[in-house]
């Protein structure tokens, strides 16, 4: 079942995200003159977004280790978090909270158990980014086990 369901699930995402891809410019007029949106497109949205999304986010984490690229992964991330925005979407990112919740956790102990200073400032900010990507996406971090 798990096999089946997975196979589902990415056709569906990607139809929704060639419905999302077909329609963009549609969408984006309703949300220009604020006229009520559609229920199928803002789903189709929502949930293209969405993907998009966590895929950036499992990018990210195979990332990590590679400053640049890390990067690029964040602002992908933080564009997704703005188009999200600009469409009103209420994204459902439970797998990617927990991933940057993870993340930044690692990210602080590399910092205390890095013994090159020049490294510190870099993973400081790369801590801080990763902070303000997900309250970009809304996605109400924990950071109690980070502090």
């Amino acid at each position: 079942m798990e096999q089946v369901t997975e196979k589902t699930k990415q056709r569906l995402d990607q139809l929704y995200t060639q419905v999302y891809r077909d329609n963009y410019g549609i969408l984006a007029a309703f949300h220009r003159d604020e006229l009520p949106v559609p229920q199928e497109l803002q789903v189709a949205a929502e949930i293209a977004i969405a993907h998009c999304c966590l895929q950036t986010v499992k990018a990210l984490e195979h990332s990590l280790e590679d400053g640049e690229q890390t990067l690029v992964h964040l602002a992908e991330l933080t564009a997704i978090a703005n188009e999200a925005d600009y469409l009103r979407c209420h994204l459902q990112l439970l797998e990617a909270k927990t991933t940057l919740e993870r993340l930044i956790l690692a990210t602080i102990w590399q910092i205390l158990r890095n013994n090159d200073p020049s490294d510190l400032d870099n993973e400081v900010k790369k801590a801080i980014l990763i902070i303000e990507v997900g309250e970009k996406l809304h996605l109400g971090l924990s950071l109690a086990k980070a502090q």
